[in-house]
């Protein structure tokens, strides 16, 4: 009751004043763009927030909009609010088990997210510079939002631990109506730096469409959950989406892209043994991928300084090598990697 007193007449600019966040209201559906970087793990301001449950206010403002939309009986409120910002909740995949919110801030909105995932429309992010999404789940385990993370058109390369570089790109978000979930299609545009470089490539051409690409046949994220269990089990598909996530480089973090942050960005040390399991295993194919023709006890077991004899070292680390589906010669040497059936 306090919370519709207090923002019932909000303005535009009370909000963008207090907090730097603010709404719009658009063909039927209201927009809310917020400003998460007051989540931001790096955020010096942190100890200076008057209120460090809910700086600015901003999750109060979010759940009031949220729960009137589940209130709305006719055409005069909004049964559909989008949710646009820079930094998304959820684990950055190219850098294992790191999230970019505060503990605290990852879990809430994630919670306001699923709670109310039947009015969110789009959810559309940047800051990771990766083409790419993750899946929300709720209590149950099923899929009920997906954050979508838009490329950059600037070229990025952090020193976190497997972030890489990328091409400049951007998305186009294609969808049905503004008061729907759905989106028709998203297609990525980006430049090849090396093309562009040598005169080759002035300009930005399309790179892929989402449904074309991974012949998905809508983008929900019942789909988008289905996409992940396609690549679990399909290399190629795996490895489709690791050259159109940076896009098109993929030597610098091939064998760090997780799938299972994917599919759980939510609080990383849920991690099941499975689960870790699974990214030891993803991780050391996605080695002999890239070190393939190069020898195996150099890249999958014990450094070149290693005190043990190379007769004592080879046979567990081809043993390894055929667990993993690697053809390795003679020498020690992986000359192919199977597709994972």
């Amino acid at each position: 009751m306090l919370a519709l007193f207090k923002y019932q007449f909000v303005t535009f600019s009370k909000l963008f004043k207090q907090g730097g966040y603010y709404y719009y209201d658009y063909k039927g559906a209201r927009i809310l763009v917020l400003n998460t970087n007051l989540y931001y793990n790096v955020n010096n301001a942190y100890g200076e927030f008057a209120n460090p449950s809910d700086p600015a206010g901003q999750f109060e403002f979010m759940e009031y909009t949220l729960e009137q939309a589940t209130k709305c009986a006719d055409d005069k409120c909004f049964k559909t609010v989008h949710i646009a910002t820079h930094i998304a909740p959820g684990v950055f995949e190219r850098t294992p088990n790191f999230t970019w919110y505060r503990p605290e801030y990852n879990k809430r909105f994630l919670d306001i997210t699923k709670k109310y995932a039947s009015n969110i429309g789009w959810m559309i992010f940047g800051h990771h510079h990766t083409d790419t999404f993750h899946i929300v789940r709720d209590d149950a385990g099923l899929p009920v939002q997906t954050l979508l993370m838009a490329p950059s058109v600037t070229p990025w390369f952090s020193s976190l631990p497997g972030a890489g570089s990328n091409n400049p790109a951007f998305r186009i978000f294609d969808t049905y109506d503004t008061q729907g979930h759905a989106y028709k299609e998203i297609t990525t545009y980006a430049v090849d730096l090396s093309r562009l470089n040598a005169g080759k490539q002035p300009e930005f051409a399309p790179l892929y469409s989402h449904t074309l690409e991974y012949q998905m046949p809508s983008l929900t994220p019942k789909d988008f959950d289905d996409l992940i269990n396609r690549m679990l089990n399909d290399d190629n598909l795996f490895y489709k989406y690791i050259a159109d996530q940076s896009p098109k480089i993929k030597d610098h973090f091939s064998n760090n892209a997780v799938l299972v942050d994917l599919n759980m960005p939510v609080e990383p040390y849920r991690y099941t043994v499975g689960t870790i399991l699974l990214v030891a295993i993803r991780r050391l194919r996605s080695l002999l991928r890239l070190y393939e023709g190069q020898i195996v006890i150099r890249t999958l077991h014990r450094p070149a300084y290693s005190s043990h004899s190379l007769r004592e070292t080879i046979p567990l680390t081809l043993f390894l090598a055929k667990v993993l589906g690697a053809t390795v010669d003679d020498g020690g040497t992986v000359v192919g990697v199977d597709t994972l059936g």
